[in-house]
């Protein structure tokens, strides 16, 4: 992936790829760059996971950061 733009992201609960998956899993953006199917019960790592998300929304990353941090 050409261009990544990786991202720190605090480990709270609000930003969890627990809790942000299931709400971005059927964005093309992020579609492209994810698996089509995990292994029942596992999710994607946390780091590549936000790398992504960062790299195609960094404006939804900045904004999500920014809301758990107040």
């Amino acid at each position: 992936m050409e261009g990544v733009r990786f991202a720190v992201i605090p480990k709270y609960d609000e930003c969890s790829v627990k809790n942000l998956y299931p709400k971005v899993k059927d964005d093309p953006e992020v579609k492209r760059f994810m698996p089509d199917r995990f292994p029942q019960g596992k999710l994607p790592d946390r780091d590549y996971f936000f790398n992504v998300l960062n790299t195609v929304h960094p404006d939804y990353v900045s904004k999500m950061v920014e809301h758990a941090n107040k």
